[in-house]
């Protein structure tokens, strides 16, 4: 991985429309990675809540249900736990090359903010700009 970042970092120089391509070729294809990762866990989530309506089912028309599923509770509840770690590992990764990425293109870079307009949660009281705060003492 760091040795394609480096890569990276000098196609940027020599060639700025490959590295663009090739970036997003990679970022396509970790949110793919993720996509799947959320469909693995939703389909083993639905496969079990389909063997609960199914037991539950032939409860009530009176059919001895003698094993719901072939794996035990903990079993599944284990292979779920391990899906959704791999998706929160796919999620983390993909950040983690976006931020790299971000890094490398111009147009991202970081641009300065006044601090007038930085954003203060609900209730804060805003921090003044030095000039403001100047000026407020000197009024007072």
């Amino acid at each position: 991985e760091k040795v394609g970042q480096e890569y990276l970092a000098l196609l940027e120089i020599v060639d700025p429309k490959k590295a663009k391509k090739l970036r997003a070729h990679a970022r396509h294809a970790e949110q793919q990675q993720v996509r799947k990762a959320k469909l693995a866990i939703q389909k083993e989530e639905r496969r079990r809540q389909n063997e609960i309506t199914a037991a539950a089912r032939a409860k009530k028309w009176g059919v001895n249900v003698v094993a719901v599923s072939t794996d035990s509770e903990e079993e599944a509840e284990m292979r779920l736990q391990a899906l959704q770690d791999h998706e929160a590992e796919m999620k983390r990764q993909s950040r983690l090359s976006y931020r790299i990425t971000r890094f490398f293109t111009k147009p991202f870079q970081k641009k300065k903010i006044a601090p007038e307009l930085v954003k203060t949660p609900r209730g804060a009281a805003p921090s003044p700009s030095p000039p403001l705060a100047a000026a407020a003492e000197a009024a007072a």
